[in-house]
């Protein structure tokens, strides 16, 4: 069975895993999943936030990206769902040809746990939990699947067939947890005290884990959770819907009549998955939760102080022997440091990687300027020989594959490298030195 994959905006940009884990869970149960590169937001966050007309026109997106597959739409929760089933007949109430589309898309469009359990009619697909045997687990109903689609009970039949955990229900399992995506925003302190009430009648049932549909809610209570330093850890229910030692390695069709899915999309979410994995194993080597307060409490003091900071550095640099320089705008401070080169007859400059440069347009200033800007951090050398901008503030290349950064090198150094051996990384990096490192000691500024 054909099945197009509507992955929404959380999971797309915060939990590419999950789309992943959902495309493996449906390729096991026999379908092919379709991904169309036209979706977009459906349009719940402008209409919660009462902006009907810009809803319309990102729902009109949407229906012409899904209007032009063919098979059941499915997504991992059922927030977006219930936008596109119960939300979209009203706005379009006036337009009755596209109002024929919105009734056919919403009668073919589900969530997840609905889709498997009434669908293809599976109550249970085994699964097992990804954590110590025996954990207690807790199900959080999201309220648009549960009051707004009436799909409460798909997921819990789905969990009652996970091996290595004990499924509960605490008391009041129906309550919002308080994130209601804009409304934790605009209401802050009532977001937190619903999701407080979540935790803690969640605790009080013996439960070590949350697990539920919405990335949304458990975006919400993971943070709340981890704020207030709570023994639970939370799941999408894909998580657990993964047989033990499963490598998830799903295969992501382009629906027909729509572009393949870009590379680049392909490439962050790869990137995505190894870093959860990195950060993962990370966690267990440290104490995480304890390393991240101390972390927000330096930024927090560095902000309170921050005049006094800046005061002491250039006290500091002055008594060096160094210069500060001030700039009230980007332009100014790229045309000032343009200026200290040309004042010392420089044609190169060495640049450490800095995302306060880009921001400014300083490498194109020195351009324009005929002097030339070498980067000394591997991945801002990467983005620079491929005539890019960085993608990421700390992974400025992490949208270029292995095989790409091979295919550079390989051309640059004029011989050629398989991406996934040594050779990448070692040539990568002579590459970087053999041409940073003469300018270096040659350049007047740097």
């Amino acid at each position: 069975m054909r099945v197009q994959l509507f992955v929404t905006c959380l999971v797309d940009l915060l939990y590419p895993e999950v789309g992943e884990r959902t495309v493996a869970l449906l390729e096991r149960l026999g379908c092919t999943p379709e991904f169309s590169r036209a979706q977009t937001c459906c349009g719940q966050p402008a209409l919660n936030s009462g902006y009907p007309a810009d809803a319309r026109r990102v729902a009109e997106a949407w229906l012409a990206a899904f209007g032009a597959t063919e098979g059941p739409i499915v997504a991992p929760f059922g927030s977006c769902v219930h936008m596109v089933r119960h939300a979209y007949p009203k706005l379009f109430a006036d337009d009755p040809e596209r109002l024929g589309l919105v009734r056919a898309l919403g009668a073919r469009t589900f969530d997840l746990p609905s889709f498997v359990v009434e669908v293809l009619g599976f109550a249970q697909v085994g699964g097992r939990y990804p954590g110590a045997p025996g954990t207690v687990v807790a199900y959080h109903q999201e309220c648009h699947a549960l009051r707004g689609l009436g799909a409460g009970e798909p997921p819990l039949s789905l969990l009652r067939g996970v091996e290595g955990c004990t499924l509960v229900e605490p008391a009041r399992a129906e309550l919002c947890c308080g994130f209601g995506g804009t409304f934790s925003l605009k209401l802050p302190a009532v977001s937190a005290a619903m999701a407080d009430e979540k935790l803690d009648r969640a605790l009080a049932a013996g439960a070590g884990a949350l697990v539920s549909t919405d990335v949304g809610c458990l975006m919400h209570l993971e943070g709340r959770a981890r704020r207030r330093k709570l023994p639970l850890r939370v799941h999408h229910i894909v998580d657990l819907l993964e047989p033990a030692g499963r490598a998830v390695s799903p295969r992501i069709h382009a629906a027909p009549g729509t572009e393949p899915v870009p590379e680049v999309r392909l490439n962050l979410h790869h990137a995505a998955a190894h870093f959860s994995e990195q950060r993962a194993a990370a966690k267990l080597e440290v104490d995480w939760e304890a390393w991240r307060e101390r972390a927000r409490e330096i930024r927090a003091d560095a902000v309170r102080h921050l005049p006094e900071l800046l005061e002491r550095l250039e006290a500091e640099v002055s008594a060096a022997g160094g210069q500060v320089h001030h700039a009230r705008t980007g332009e100014e401070a790229a045309a000032l440091i343009v200026s200290l080169c040309e004042s010392s007859g420089a044609r190169s400059v060495v640049k450490a990687k800095s995302m306060t440069s880009e921001e400014i347009g300083l490498n194109e200033a020195l351009a324009a300027a005929g002097i030339e800007a070498v980067e000394t951090d591997l991945g801002e050398y990467i983005v620079q020989e491929l005539g890019e901008r960085p993608s990421h503030i700390l992974a400025p290349a992490v949208h270029v594959s292995a095989a790409q950064v091979a295919e550079l090198f390989g051309r640059l150094s004029r011989e050629e490298l398989d991406a996934p051996t040594r050779r990448v990384s070692s040539a990568t990096r002579a590459r970087r030195c053999a041409r940073s490192f003469s300018p270096a000691r040659s350049a007047s500024p740097g």
